[in-house]
């Protein structure tokens, strides 16, 4: 299994142990984060606004305006394979394999807006299956 960066154990550490609210189709909203948001938190992301963006919290350098995925020097900085956290459904354990195939799921933002897995469930995929989640 692959050893990770202490930034990695933390973002998941954070997503198995937070009470944080958590919300859909954002990185953060006035009502909460999705999995990817719990990285920016964790890693200190800066925030700014953008105008006419009531709704949500953009991260990063002005510029960086998608709020559903993260800057890229934060993927960068986590080893994600892409800014939306795409997965490799190949590595994934059996078990996780089993649970994913039928939906066709491949990104971590997919897990938090459309399955609606809970934080504590994506950080135990993302736990179980670095090799599929991180870039080697």
């Amino acid at each position: 299994m692959m050893k990770l960066t202490q930034a990695q154990q933390a973002w998941i550490d954070d997503l198995l142990t937070t009470d944080a609210p958590q919300a859909r189709e954002a990185l953060r909203t006035k009502y909460g984060f999705c999995c990817l948001g719990r990285a920016c938190v964790i890693l200190d992301t800066p925030v700014h606004t953008v105008e006419g963006s009531l709704e949500t919290t953009h991260y990063g350098v002005p510029g960086d305006n998608d709020p559903t995925e993260l800057p890229v020097y934060v993927a960068a900085q986590l080893g994600l394979k892409d800014q939306g956290g795409k997965f490799d459904r190949n590595l994934l354990t059996d078990a996780w394999k089993a649970e994913i195939s039928p939906n066709r799921w491949q990104f971590l933002t997919q897990l938090n807006d459309t399955a609606l897995w809970p934080f504590e469930k994506i950080g135990r995929f993302i736990q179980d299956n670095p090799e599929a989640v991180f870039a080697q």
